[in-house]
């Protein structure tokens, strides 16, 4: 990815999409740790999705409730794909990003 676009991609995940890490209920001990956008506008997700190589699309069958349109999902979720990238945008991240990604970090564990 080059600067210019890796700054797109971090701009837009500042702004718009949701570093969630939290965990199950019991029995299960295990986290769900994931990040998401979600827009009206497939497109711009589809050139989220290109410049990262990252997560996928889908539709969500819940529209948005003021316009009526159609909404789409960009989740990334699986455990090395999102540690690899939360790698790469860290540093470029602001400071409220940096401390929500080093605790999604911090449970993802060690690169294998």
């Amino acid at each position: 990815m080059k600067n210019f676009e890796l700054g797109w991609v971090c701009g837009f995940l500042e702004g718009e999409a949701c570093f969630s890490c939290y965990k199950y209920k019991l029995p299960r001990k295990d986290y769900t740790i994931l990040i998401r956008a979600v827009q009206v506008d497939r497109k711009v997700l589809e050139r989220l999705l290109r410049l990262t190589g990252v997560g996928k699309i889908r539709n969500n069958k819940i529209a948005n409730f003021v316009s009526k349109q159609p909404q789409f999902e960009w989740r990334v979720s699986r455990r090395q794909e999102l540690r690899n990238f939360l790698h790469k945008i860290r540093p470029h991240m602001s400071v409220r990003r940096r401390v929500k990604i080093d605790g999604m970090l911090k449970v993802l564990g060690p690169v294998a």
